[in-house]
């Protein structure tokens, strides 16, 4: 009896709570992480239960258009937009040059080989062409712009600024 005892005093401290099956902690389930993800965004950004609750909750530009900022066509403009330039910068960028810095899930193309240059040229343009419009707007409203795109930055949000970009994008490609 006594040798039982120390076998279980040895090693780590078992966290106290319920198991699954496998002796593994229970972890929260979809349900009850979902429910935390719409609270937090409750919390954080303003909206209402219904607004936290859909799918474009979970990005700057998607809030803007719950709140009645923007349009759904800006939103889509938005989108199209980020699409674009992650297409660029996917084909165009050299990849770390160090193996263990490389991210291996975003550099598996499949079957599909290299691009080929036709196909670079292709998205350059496009690339350009979206970029274009956005020369024409003040440079802070750029960087505003780009912020809230690109890296969901509402505290840093000045929407004049953001719709000026977005009339830009708007007035060429709708």
């Amino acid at each position: 009896m006594k040798a039982r005892t120390k076998a279980q005093r040895r090693g780590r401290p078992r966290k106290s709570g319920q198991r699954e099956a496998n002796g593994q902690p229970q972890r929260a389930s979809v349900a009850e992480t979902r429910q935390g993800n719409i609270e937090a965004r409750m919390r954080l950004h303003g909206l209402t239960l219904v607004q936290a609750g859909d799918r474009l909750a979970g990005y700057e530009v998607g809030r803007l258009y719950l709140r009645g900022q923007i349009d759904l066509v800006d939103v889509e403009l938005c989108d199209d937009y980020v699409q674009t330039v992650a297409r660029f910068m996917s084909l165009t960028n050299p990849q770390h040059p160090f193996p263990k810095a490389m991210d291996y899930v975003a550099t598996i193309k499949g079957l599909g080989g290299e691009p080929t240059q036709g196909q670079i040229d292709r998205t350059r343009k496009r690339y350009e062409d979206w970029l274009q419009p956005l020369k024409e707007c003040d440079s802070r409203s750029q960087m505003t712009f780009h912020g809230v795109v690109f890296y969901d930055h509402p505290a840093m949000i000045n929407l004049a600024q953001v719709k000026e970009c977005i009339g830009a994008l708007r007035a060429k490609f709708r």
